[in-house]
């Protein structure tokens, strides 16, 4: 019987807290509303992962938008071997989906 009435008092709480919470600002496009923006984000999300050496090496990013996912890619200039990143995010909310460098 405790254990019920302490699992009711927690459960109100959490409501109470939740409706206090104003509700949160959506934009209609998504938070990721164009290439520039998804660009930003690649870079800030990659740079601690590969480097600004890497990164800075296969400028300039570009994005492009289909089905509401952003896939920005860096520019492979033909030169030694390798790939470059590869990112997805979500135009709606900015989740990033994939991350990947080619070999």
């Amino acid at each position: 019987m405790n254990r019920l009435v302490v699992a009711a008092v927690f459960t109100a709480i959490a409501c109470v807290a939740d409706a206090s919470e104003p509700a949160s600002y959506k934009p209609a496009i998504g938070y990721v509303p164009d290439a520039k923006a998804a660009v930003a984000i690649a870079y800030a999300v990659a740079l601690p992962i590969y480097g600004a050496a890497t990164l800075s090496s296969e400028m300039p990013l570009f994005g492009t938008l289909k089905r509401g996912i952003w896939t920005v890619e860096g520019t492979f200039h033909g030169t030694g071997v390798g790939g470059v990143m590869t990112m997805r995010i979500d135009q709606r909310s900015g989740a990033i989906l994939y991350v990947m460098h080619g070999k």
